[in-house]
Parts: C-alpha cells; structure tokens; sequence
C-alpha cells in the first residue's frame, strides 16, 4: 500500500491529487496541506510513502521543503512552471509532473513508486534524467540512452535514435547517471545495458562504434564481467 501526502496552496489541486490517489489500487491519500510547515511535521511523525509537493507557495518553497523532509522518502513535484526541472532533479526529486496534470500521466508515476516500494533496498532513483538544451527541458529515459559524446563545448546525448545537444561537463552529467553509465574514453560515457559487443580497443552500443581510452580500458573490462 502506498500511503500519499499533498502539500500545496491551491485547495482544487490537493483535491484532484485526491481523487487521482482513489481511482489506483493499493494507494491510500492520508492528507493535504495548503500550509507547508504543517505538511512537513506530518510527514516527519507519521509513516509516508510519497509526497505530492507543489513549488510555488506563499509561505514556504517546494525546494526548500524538500531539505526538511526524512530523505528516504520519494517526493513528487506538482507544478505549473517547468523552469524547476532541473533544479528538482539535482534535489533528487523522484519525478516532476507539470500542471495540469493527467491521469494518465499521475498513474505511470504512481506504479513507478509501486516497484520501488515492492523491491527490496531499492531507493527512490527516478528512470530519467531532466536536461536543458538550447531552447527547452527535455526528459531523457535511461533506458533509452545509449551514450553520451563530448563535442566542443555540448554534450550530444543518443537516444532513442535521436541526438540531444546539451551544454554540460561530463562530470556534472555523471553525477545524475545510475552505475550501469561509465566513462571509457575522454569523449564517451557509454550505457553498460547497451554493449553488443567488443573488439580490440573500440566496443559496439547500439549501433555506434566507440573508442576505448587506455586508461579506460582495465576497469571497462572488469565492468563487463567474466568471458564465458
């Protein structure tokens, strides 16, 4: 049973996330605070399973009650300005669902919350990353994302058959990326899940060839596991 919270201060967005919450099996709406302060002492005192957060509020920031809540717990933003995006995600928010939200949308996310729940010592790590390119934020599955390439001063992101150009580092990249991402080369960040296969000093992902750095290559191996 996944047991929700809403904190925001328009009272028809609290009672929408509520009948969102009763239309899922196995989901219980405990509450919902207009009054931020009130929402994050309830959360701290009582067993919570996620949080419905909105950002813009009067009394108190999303992005500062986010510091004030036990860190285990998933939190969800609820909001109807995107430029937070990245912000929410570099605070480990679970997932950020842009007002007016759907159901459709309200339910990927809550069954997403389920397998985390249902998994033993999994922690609330969102499937997708959030990044600004030159004219928008764009959301990226790390399913979908087979390499990432150093190109000047961008980043081009390959997924899903299509090129993302992000203005980033790798070092900053990296820190968003669950552990099957790893560096092999000065240009490339590869996605382990992707490898088909490996030759020499390049390794095949998807349908890119990439070069092996050097100094790459010993823990690329090791990474890769036994040879059968």
């Amino acid at each position: 049973m996944i047991q929700v919270i809403g904190i925001d201060d328009e009272p028809y967005a609290l009672e929408l996330m509520e009948a969102y919450c009763n239309q899922i099996p196995q989901v219980t709406w405990l509450e919902g605070f207009e009054n931020p302060l009130e929402g994050i002492e309830f959360v701290n005192n009582n067993k919570v399973d996620l949080v419905l957060l909105d950002i813009q509020m009067p009394q108190l920031s999303g992005l500062d009650v986010v510091g004030l809540v036990h860190k285990d717990i998933p939190i969800v933003f609820t909001t109807a300005y995107d430029q937070y995006a990245l912000e929410g995600y570099a605070l480990r928010v679970f997932d950020y669902l842009l007002k007016p939200i759907a159901f459709e949308r309200f339910a990927k996310t809550i069954e997403a919350i389920k397998k985390i729940k249902n998994t033993p010592n999994a922690g609330p790590s969102p499937g997708f990353i959030m990044v600004k390119t030159e004219h928008r934020i764009e959301r990226v599955v790390l399913d979908e994302l087979v390499l990432i390439k150093g190109l000047k001063d961008y980043l081009v992101l390959e997924a899903s058959g299509k090129k993302i150009y992000v203005l980033s580092t790798f070092s900053k990249i990296m820190a968003t990326l669950p552990n099957n991402f790893m560096r092999v080369h000065k240009s490339y960040i590869i996605n382990l899940n992707k490898v088909e296969k490996f030759e020499k000093n390049k390794v095949q992902v998807g349908p890119s060839l990439v070069p092996i750095g050097a100094s790459y290559k010993p823990d690329f191996l090791q990474r890769l596991g036994p040879v059968m």
